[in-house]
């Protein structure tokens, strides 16, 4: 390419170095199990003190060393995290004492992150596992050892804090957590409703401390002190520092980090007189942060900052000559045009869905962001020196955002605000960005808009192919305690059950994120095998999240859900229900026979021997009861499950939907029995989500699917 610079050695290296991490992490054994402990003692460096969106601190400890080494995994502890009891919070504060690079002794009730079991669902695990963070502890005791602390960062901690106090002083607790998130990057008072707002206009880019926040505030510092107090070298040291300083201020999540060295890589080049180049500063930025923490590269935040960044800079290097004879409006909409399709596979790839009217949403907030940072910046600063001055300064900033939902919740309400894709393959990705770039550099550069069209036409045919499709599939989702089946055919979805506990949103938390990632925008139809909490409460809950149809809850014999020409789902117990029954019971729970062809999956919720029985003996002298998988009753408990029904439906293969640490679930009676038959076994506590594909020929069954 004529236009773009090659001998750029230091984007070479970044290149290898990202080359080299997907190699390590490809062959490096990544396995860890769960652990827990009751008591557990450590000993540590404070590294953070943040607050956690309940409003309690959240420590972090470096350089920890437990007391006490049973196991490998408690040796091998890098970083930890640390919360204080629920039942210690409302008696004393134990982290008040607290100050940043104390060395401190904890004892507490230890365990590893949670790892995603289903499709789609948050991975805690692997999310802190690239913060170098091995576990969390949860404190009943502390002990400072050493008073010693780090003056500048908790100095900056306090500033933080105070600040945030402020901001909810002075505008209240709605419009503080919007602010503190924009400009102290401290998001425990964020509303989650207006996160989601954001989230789904895709402006939730303007909630986090990135690259247009410290180019707008760190390029506006400096011109403003080289035009009116320092010159213009001296003006460069002072932005840096001060640069820098903001950085840790706020947490340096990573699109800081990469905003803020190469901002600061812009600022050396004006020191000493030579020319800057984005893309390098870019690798140099990109390298640094995964030398540090390797695992980073496979993270959202990391691969969303640097994919917008570097096509930004590429895009503007490509079109360079056009860009001179555009106006200022035509560069704004090109740009926020091409950000918005550069950045369309990531936001699949990691949230599934996006909004087709994102660049609008842009278009018209975006001019308003330095505005409302600066006022920000300004009236929170005057609050310190009078809280009477930086309240009425903040007063503007109220209306500008009110005005932001405004258009949030208009755009929100347009037809087909919501695109739902579920996460591509990786080699539609790579051939989508081949023929992104083609397309704009074939424009800018020969001005050929038969050979542009046809690199878009393949662009948009390949973007139409990230929806995955399947002919008949069947999922046994990982719930935790409950059941929850997803069926996939015809292009219909189907649950039957949904999981549910008492103090965890299961429809929110688990179904949508796993169905969004499969690109199911809508379930057809819900059916509840019986009213227990554990199966019926999820469906519930998705309903107020997602387009549900309707929930069937009182199925009895000879009824049938068609799904495709080819599946259906036939009811074959219980032969009727009493008048008013809440079918409530696990003898009463329907039992389900999922047809496709040849094949059949029978699906028993929480039926118990003495229902079996029942079953049994209706059906005798027929095959109806005959499958090719079971889906194990009430769990694996020992009540459920004889030998008798076995020899029944006779499967080939069975799966246990169980969760961990689930009441002893299953019971090693069951788990005898089902060895005893010779029967496959599959669960959701050592196996995460079990997918079954079927085609005419043969059934295929997917762990940690």
């Amino acid at each position: 390419m004529k236009e773009i610079r090659t001998n750029r050695p230091l984007v070479m290296f970044f290149f290898l170095v990202m080359l080299g991490i997907v190699i390590w992490n490809k062959f490096r054994d990544n396995s860890r199990e769960n652990w827990e402990e009751k008591s557990f003692t450590c000993r540590g460096i404070v590294e953070t003190i943040q607050m956690s969106v309940s409003g309690s601190k959240m420590l972090t400890l470096s350089q920890v060393k437990p007391q006490s080494t049973g196991t490998d995994k408690k040796n091998s502890l890098r970083k930890i995290l640390l919360y204080e009891k629920s039942d210690q919070t409302s008696k004393q504060n134990l982290f008040s004492q607290i100050q940043i690079g104390n060395e401190i002794q904890v004892t507490g009730e230890a365990e590893s992150f949670e790892q995603a079991g289903d499709p789609g669902q948050f991975d805690a695990r692997s999310y802190y596992e690239a913060m170098q963070v091995d576990a969390c502890v949860f404190v009943s005791h502390i002990q400072i050892l050493n008073v010693s602390y780090n003056p500048v960062k908790q100095l900056l901690y306090e500033w933080r804090t105070k600040a945030m106090k402020q901001l909810t002083a002075a505008m209240g607790e709605r419009d503080a957590g919007l602010l503190g998130a924009m400009i102290l990057g401290d998001k425990s008072q964020l509303d989650s409703e207006v996160k989601e707002l954001y989230q789904q206009t895709g402006v939730a880019h303007m909630l986090a401390i990135s690259g247009l926040h410290i180019s707008l505030l760190g390029m506006v510092l400096f011109d403003w002190l080289r035009k009116h107090l320092l010159p213009m070298k001296m003006a460069a040291i002072v932005s840096l520092v001060l640069l820098l300083l903001y950085g840790q201020f706020t947490g340096f999540p990573v699109a800081t980090s990469r905003a803020v060295w190469m901002l600061c890589i812009r600022l050396v080049a004006r020191y000493i007189g030579k020319p800057y180049d984005g893309l390098t500063a870019l690798a140099v930025s990109g390298s640094v942060i995964l030398l540090q923490n390797p695992l980073q590269l496979f993270q959202c935040g990391f691969v969303l900052s640097f994919v917008a960044a570097g096509g930004i800079l590429i895009y503007q290097e490509m079109t360079k000559k056009r860009q001179k004879r555009m106006k200022e409006w035509q560069k704004t909409l090109l740009s926020t045009i091409w950000t918005f399709f550069l950045t369309l596979p990531v936001m699949f790839w990691y949230f599934y869905e996006t909004c087709p009217y994102a660049v609008i949403a842009n278009l018209i907030l975006l001019p308003l962001l330095s505005v409302l940072l600066g006022i920000g910046i300004l009236g929170c600063v005057l609050c310190f020196l009078s809280p009477l001055a930086g309240g009425f300064i903040l007063a503007t900033v109220h209306w500008i955002l009110a005005f932001y939902e405004f258009v949030c919740k208009e755009i929100q309400a347009f037809p087909g605000s919501t695109w739902v894709m579920g996460r591509p393959e990786l080699w539609k990705v790579i051939v989508y960005y081949i023929f992104l770039l083609l397309s704009v550099y074939i424009l800018a550069q020969y001005r050929d808009k038969r050979k542009a069209g046809f690199c878009m036409a393949a662009l948009c045919f390949v973007l139409g192919s990230f929806r995955p499709t399947f002919e008949f599939l069947y999922i046994q989702m990982d719930v935790g305690q409950g059941d929850c089946v997803h069926i996939k055919a015809g292009g219909k979805n189907i649950l039957i059950d949904g999981g549910g506990a008492a103090e965890y949103n299961v429809g929110k938390n688990k179904l949508k994120p796993y169905l969004l990632k499969n690109g199911v925008s809508k379930v057809d139809a819900a059916i509840a095998t019986h009213r227990h909490t554990d199966h019926y409460k999820g469906l519930t809950e998705l309903s107020e999240c997602m387009k549900t149809g309707e929930i069937y809850t009182e199925m009895t014999r000879g009824k049938t859900l068609r799904i495709s020409e080819d599946v259906y789902i036939e009811t074959v117990w219980p032969l009727t229900l009493p008048e008013g029954s809440t079918q409530d019971e696990n003898k009463d729970c329907s039992v389900f026979l999922i047809h496709y062809g040849r094949y059949k999956v029978l699906i028993t919720g929480d039926l118990d021997k003495e229902g079996e029985r029942a079953l049994i003996k209706h059906y005798a002298g027929t095959d109806t009861l005959k499958a090719d998988i079971l889906k194990i009753g009430h769990h694996g408990s020992r009540t459920s499950t004889s030998p008798e029904f076995l020899s029944a439906v006779s499967p080939d293969a069975a799966v246990i939907q169980v969760g961990r640490n689930n009441y002893g679930h299953p019971s090693e009676e069951t788990l005898k029995t089902l060895d005893a038959f010779g029967c496959v076994m599959f669960r959701n506590d050592t196996d995460g989500a079990v997918g079954i594909s079927f085609d005419k020929k043969k059934i295929r069954i997917h762990t940690n699917f």
